[in-house]
């Protein structure tokens, strides 16, 4: 038995620098707080969340260009009347079309 752990001290002792790299390697890769894992995935939620708000600038640039439209533009105000409140003149009909979604709404078979 002792042959053994001489044997595995020798060993471990031989390559000692490959096992303080293997180690640097597992505590810089996994284990700290500021670790490669970790970057990546500060990474990816940064990049995540510039998508959103680039998403959210397009919104309220549109959403902006829409108001300065219904403040001088009484056809957009008609126009935003009739699409999104249904209103409609004294002589005309209103028609909303509405598509079903089939998955959803397919009956449960019965077994």
């Amino acid at each position: 038995m002792a042959e053994k752990l001489s044997g595995i001290t020798r060993f471990l002792i031989r390559f000692r620098y490959v096992w303080v790299i293997l180690l640097f390697i597992v505590i810089a890769g996994f284990v700290d707080p500021n670790s490669f894992l970790a970057r990546y995935r500060l990474t990816k939620r940064n990049n995540q969340l510039r998508a959103e708000i680039q998403q959210c600038d397009s919104q309220y640039a549109e959403a902006e260009r829409e108001l300065r439209a219904l403040q001088n533009d009484p056809r957009a105000v008609e126009r935003v009347a009739r699409v999104h409140l249904f209103m409609k003149s004294a002589d005309e009909d209103v028609y909303v079309v509405e598509q079903r979604d089939t998955v959803a709404e397919e009956a449960p078979t019965e077994e």
